[in-house]
Formats: C-alpha cells, sequence, structure tokens
C-alpha cells in the first residue's frame, strides 16, 4: 500500500507537470496534496516497518521527535490544504459567475474548473487570475511557515538542553504516550 501511496501520487505530479493544460491553480493545490501525502506516509511507514522486522520496538528520543514533527506537521498542512482548496473553489466560482460571459456554450471539463469558466468572460481576467493564485498562495503558504516555524522553534529549544536525561524528558512529554 505504501508503494501504491508513493508511486500513485508521483504520477498525479508527473501528468500535472506535463500537461500544460493543467497548470491551473487547483492542479497546483493538487500537486501540493499529492507531495504532503506522499511526505505524510513517508513520516510514518517506515519506522513501522523496521518494527515489523526488528526485534526491539523502542523509538530514540530524537527520532521520535523528528516522526512526531513530520507527521503531525504534514497531517495539520494536509487537512489545511484540503480546507484551503474547499474555500478556493467557492470563493472562486463565486467571483467567477459575476463576470460577463461571452457564450452560454457547455465548458469542455469533467469538472467545473474556475479557471475554464473565467476564459468564458468578454472581458480581461487577468487581474481574477492573479488574484486566485495570490489569495490561494497566501493561504496556504501561511499555516505552513507558522506550523513550521513552531516546530522548529520546539526542536531548537529541547537540543539547547544540556543533559540527555533532560532532552529525553522533554522530547518525550512533547511525545504522545
Amino acid at each position: 500500500m505504501y508503494l501504491v501511496t508513493v508511486l500513485g501520487n508521483f504520477l498525479i505530479v508527473l501528468l500535472i507537470r506535463l500537461d500544460s493544460r493543467l497548470h491551473t491553480p487547483m492542479y497546483f493545490f493538487l500537486t501540493n496534496l499529492s507531495i504532503v501525502d506522499v511526505s505524510y506516509a513517508t513520516s510514518i511507514v517506515p519506522q513501522m516497518l523496521v518494527h515489523f522486522l526488528a526485534e526491539r520496538k523502542g523509538i530514540p528520543p530524537v527520532s521520535c521527535a523528528a516522526q512526531l514533527f513530520f507527521s503531525l506537521g504534514l497531517g495539520g498542512i494536509e487537512f489545511v490544504l484540503l480546507a484551503v482548496m474547499a474555500y478556493d473553489r467557492y470563493v472562486a466560482t463565486t467571483i467567477t459567475f459575476q463576470l460577463p460571459m461571452c457564450t452560454n456554450k457547455y465548458i469542455d471539463h469533467i469538472s467545473c474548473e474556475v479557471l475554464a469558466v473565467v476564459r468564458l468572460a468578454c472581458v480581461d481576467t487577468s487581474s481574477n487570475e492573479v488574484a486566485i493564485v495570490v489569495s490561494s498562495s497566501v493561504l496556504l503558504m501561511t499555516p505552513f511557515c507558522l506550523v513550521l516555524l513552531s516546530y522548529i522553534k520546539i526542536i531548537s529549544t529541547i537540543l539547547k538542553i544540556r543533559s540527555t536525561e533532560g532532552r529525553e524528558k522533554a522530547f518525550h512529554t512533547c511525545a504522545s504516550t
């Protein structure tokens, strides 16, 4: 299942990169979601596989801290990314249907893609496209940076503890037991 997750998500990223028609904000989010999904699985599965094969089942405190940092951070990012994608679809669709449309023809897509609808407008939509990309990027990067900075601060503070026993206690306190 791990290999299916990794290969499937890398295939999604590859196809989006190769097809220029998929270089839209929604597929930007899907690319990031695929990368986060692979990273999240990679932060957990290798250690789990080691536990299946090894007789000793413990995790060293530093490895535990690293696993927690990545799994909690990436898990949180995945949920925020999904929320941002939903919000992006809602706001973009609302703004898009206020544009004057040149035609009433069917949209040649499997699902209602915002940029496909925007391109049917009779006015210059470059500012709309920039606004969609900028707002989506801000909504994505702000939570990511906040989570990353908080974990960097926590880990750097723990690593400043001089005694090994003190660091182990601090890491153990941060870990779920």
